[in-house]
């Protein structure tokens, strides 16, 4: 299920970037080629990490690994050359498993043109072993990140 959420997530568990719709990104409707949308979707996502102290190399420093187990993507309008997108991230719950919800916006205009939604789980890169739980690490992340502002 999709959520619209952004109303309520903290300013402080959101992130947004920049996107240029470039030739190579077109499928040969000359729309962007839904493959891409993951690519977006993951630079938000990165992007949202970072801000919360817990980006990539973090997240490898403290033993775990987070593959996406689940993404769910709703195309509303597509995205054309030239058009400038912002990719929206935000953290809706990190209880067993870390759900994020995303939207990307065409920039000119603010018309919505996808939503999305990934659920990512704690993997223990050492063992391989599936985490049930999100571990501390993470929560102290989220915790200081909305101490901060």
């Amino acid at each position: 299920m999709l959520r619209k959420p952004f109303d309520r997530i903290p300013a402080a568990l959101t992130a947004t970037v920049d996107i240029h719709v470039t030739f190579d990104l077109l499928d040969p409707m000359k729309v962007v080629y839904h493959g891409n949308y993951a690519r977006f979707l993951e630079a938000a996502r990165s992007a949202l990490l970072d801000r919360i102290g817990y980006g990539y190399p973090q997240m490898e420093a403290s033993g775990y690994a987070w593959p996406v187990v689940d993404m769910t993507v709703r195309f509303c309008a597509p995205a054309r050359i030239g058009d400038r997108l912002i990719a929206k991230a935000g953290i809706v719950s990190a209880e067993e498993k870390l759900l994020i919800a995303y939207e990307i916006r065409r920039a000119s205009d603010g018309v919505l043109l996808t939503r999305a939604e990934t659920v990512q789980m704690a993997v223990e890169a050492a063992t391989g072993t599936t985490q049930w739980e999100v571990p501390r690490i993470l929560l102290e992340k989220l915790s200081n990140a909305l101490h901060q502002n």
